[in-house]
C-alpha cells in the first residue's frame, strides 16, 4: 500500500510563478506603507520597490490594504534607499482583517 504524503498547511505566502506585484508592504515602525514586487523563496523573501523606501514617500492612508507587513527583528538585507529588502521568511506576515491591527 503506498505511503500517504501528510498534509500541508497552506501557506500564506506562496504566489504564483510572478510572484506578488504591485502590492503594498507595511514598513516596520513607521505606520506607512509602500509600493512593491514580493518575491518569496524557501528561505527568504525578497521585496522589490520601484524607488527609494524613505518616511516622506510611504503612504499613510488606508493601512489597511497593505498585504504584507515585514519586521527587522530577524535581520535580513535592509537598504530602503534602493528599495531593496532581502528577509527571512519570519520577518514577513501576511496581512489579515484578523491580525492587521497588530501592525498599526
Amino acid at each position: 500500500m503506498p505511503k500517504k504524503k501528510p498534509e500541508r498547511e497552506e501557506d500564506p505566502l506562496i504566489q504564483g510563478p510572478d510572484g506578488w506585484s504591485n502590492v503594498f508592504v507595511l514598513y516596520c515602525g513607521h505606520a506607512g506603507m509602500f509600493m512593491a514586487d514580493v518575491i518569496v523563496t524557501p528561505f527568504a523573501v525578497t521585496i522589490i520597490a520601484p524607488k527609494e523606501v524613505k518616511p516622506d514617500t510611504l503612504v499613510r492612508k488606508d493601512l489597511s490594504t497593505a498585504s504584507f507587513h515585514i519586521s527587522d527583528i530577524n535581520g535580513g538585507y535592509w537598504n530602503p534607499r534602493r528599495g531593496r529588502f532581502v528577509l527571512p521568511r519570519e520577518s514577513v506576515t501576511v496581512v489579515t482583517p484578523d491580525n492587521f491591527h497588530r501592525f498599526v
